[in-house]
């Protein structure tokens, strides 16, 4: 007899129990494949690129060459594709160029958090992680996260994937993540984890390091008691202008400047009114003295290097820092005459007059050559006994770099 024609008691007792087999075998299939999903959700999900929405270097920005960080300083955030646990892996990976110093990286240079998210309301704390690794030749930071930081311990889907920041902390320093350039660098900054989550930056800026030198700049030639704009550049160890970052070299200065030698009149070379020599309050902006800032007045016809310290660093350390300068001579302004003997002759004796070209600083006139119409005037006298001095005719003498040496005087007064 069929149960399903005449439904009788007993019949329908056996069909109740049977479907409730059923849900109870569905139930468990059900949890047991979801348990299965869940638990192995970390190893088979597929990775997909997360946004780093920020990486950075304290101070402002990332800082090249010394990387010295104030507690709490935002390194790097980004989203998880997937849940982050204890024990889970971040690696950051650094540009070409940039040098780890293995040797002072540690754990405790910095902390791992993850924001509270979804149904996961308790977030996570600055932990320090339970690992650290790296290896300067991947130029690779890997860092294990411990489970104080997470805002989950198991991979609940309610949770959500909070967002996890990775802070400095007050040891990091040392030298320990170096850059050699200052612009930005279109390579990637990547942040994987064992559990499959990837995430970049293309464009990251670094700043420079502390000022190591400083540069002058200027026209390499100019003619005495006129004015040389100069430039003063401050320069990281890479070579990097000290425009940006907390090493920014800005603001008024104390330089001394040195090289152009006083003029033959003692006249004294000045850098904005100041004796070359002295300290003079120059202003800058990110790195480079401001406009009309170091103004030089020489007045020493000379080849000379200009070169400057601030008490600190200087311009000496390289040949290129320095500025080459040559001051040349002003116009005419007289002759000076020079005899033989150094104004002392011997009466009756014949000597050489040396005429010198110079400017209104005394310098010589180097650049005055060619033939000039010279005319001959004194006041010799004749000697005791009636003879009388002599001297070459006027006429058309050869200068040859500001001098001219003519021969053909005599004196025969003693007494002159």
């Amino acid at each position: 007899m069929s149960c399903i024609q005449i439904f009788p008691s007993s019949c329908r007792d056996r069909e109740r129990e049977r479907e409730s087999k059923l849900a109870r075998w569905f139930s468990k299939t059900f949890f047991f494949v979801l348990f299965l999903l869940l638990g192995f959700n970390q190893v088979v999900s597929p990775v997909f690129a997360a946004t780093l929405t920020g990486i950075s270097y304290s101070p402002s920005g990332s800082v090249v060459g010394t990387f010295v960080a104030a507690n709490n300083t935002t390194f790097t955030v980004f989203t998880p594709i997937t849940a982050v646990t204890s024990g889970s892996t971040i690696t950051l990976t650094f540009p070409s160029g940039t040098t780890l110093t293995t040797g002072n990286i540690a754990t405790t240079d910095f902390t791992i958090t993850q924001a509270a998210q979804g149904l996961c309301t308790s977030a996570g704390s600055d932990t320090t992680p339970s690992a650290i690794s790296a290896n300067a030749t991947n130029r690779t930071i890997t860092l294990t996260a411990a489970s104080g930081s997470l805002s989950r311990t198991v991979a609940l889907a309610a949770c959500g994937l909070g967002v996890i920041t990775i802070k400095t902390s007050g040891t990091a320093g040392g030298n320990e993540i170096q850059h050699p350039t200052t612009t930005t660098t279109t390579a990637t900054f990547q942040v994987d984890t064992s559990v499959g989550d990837t995430g970049s930056i293309s464009t990251v800026s670094f700043v420079p390091a502390a000022a190591a030198n400083l540069r002058v700049t200027g026209t390499g030639t100019m003619t005495v008691a006129t004015t040389n704009e100069l430039t003063v550049t401050a320069y990281d160890q890479y070579g990097n202008t000290v425009s940006s970052g907390a090493n920014n070299y800005t603001g008024s200065k104390s330089l001394t400047l040195s090289g152009p030698g006083n003029a033959p009149n003692g006249t004294q070379p000045t850098v904005e009114g100041t004796n070359i020599g002295s300290a003079t309050s120059i202003t800058f902006t990110n790195g480079v003295s401001n406009a009309n800032a170091a103004t030089l007045t020489a007045y020493k016809a000379e080849t000379t290097t200009v070169d400057v310290s601030d008490g600190s660093i200087n311009s000496t350390g390289d040949a290129s820092y320095d500025l080459d300068l040559t001051a040349s001579p002003g116009a005419l302004n007289d002759f000076t005459l020079t005899t033989q003997n150094s104004q002392t002759e011997t009466a009756g004796t014949a000597f050489n007059v040396t005429a010198t070209a110079r400017d209104a600083q005394q310098n010589t006139k180097t650049d005055y050559s060619g033939a000039t119409s010279v005319v001959w005037t004194w006041t010799a006298t004749t000697s005791p006994d009636g003879s009388s001095p002599s001297k070459p005719s006027d006429g058309d003498e050869t200068f040859t770099s500001g001098a001219m040496t003519k021969s053909g005087f005599t004196l025969v007064d003693a007494g002159e």
